[in-house]
């Protein structure tokens, strides 16, 4: 196993998560649509709001379909990854990316070049609307969080808050054509 792949699998249970079979009455088949500002303060470097449009639809056969349009006053991103649920796979920037879905919880750990990103989708019941959090957890020896950002440039986050958000819930594929 690599060591991208093992921080992930240590991240998934150091926040607690483990893998569940799928539930009869979890969100596959469902897709979330994500609008954001976070406020990131980096070390070096423009500190500023990251505006992010995320798309993600939850197959039935256990696919993650994610999809981010991410804009700063530098630079610009467009990314997109296929992860099957439980498993990791390397992505952009040389991170690596997990899902997990419990119930009507959907969480997404990154590992970036030191330290991992957990967010957390929680759905209300009735499927209409849903709530993110974020959580940044250093890396066990360097105790820093450090990103490749959008511009190219290595740098270590100092802090990361939601400002505002808009995050809504529909049965469907929010990629299918017929949508």
């Amino acid at each position: 196993m690599n060591i991208h792949r093992r921080a992930v699998v240590a991240a998934t249970l150091a926040f607690g998560l483990s893998p569940m079979p799928a539930m009869a009455d979890d969100l596959r088949g469902y897709s979330l649509d994500i609008s954001a500002i976070w406020d990131t303060t980096f070390r070096q470097g423009h500190s500023g709001p990251l505006y992010r449009h995320h798309r993600i639809y939850i197959g039935q056969a256990g696919d993650v379909f994610d999809y981010v349009d991410q804009t700063n006053t530098a630079a610009a991103e467009h990314a997109g990854t296929v992860v099957a649920l439980e498993a990791a796979k390397t992505t952009a920037r040389d991170r690596m990316r997990a899902w997990t879905l419990q119930g009507n919880r959907l969480t997404g750990l990154v590992k970036v070049t030191e330290g991992i990103f957990a967010s957390t989708i929680d759905v209300d019941p009735g499927r209409t609307t849903c709530t993110i959090s974020m959580l940044m957890q250093p890396d066990p020896n360097t105790h820093r969080v450090v990103i490749q950002r959008l511009n190219g440039q290595m740098d270590e986050i100092m802090s990361l808050t939601i400002r505002s958000y808009t995050c809504t819930v529909r049965k469907g594929n929010i990629f299918a054509a017929d949508q």
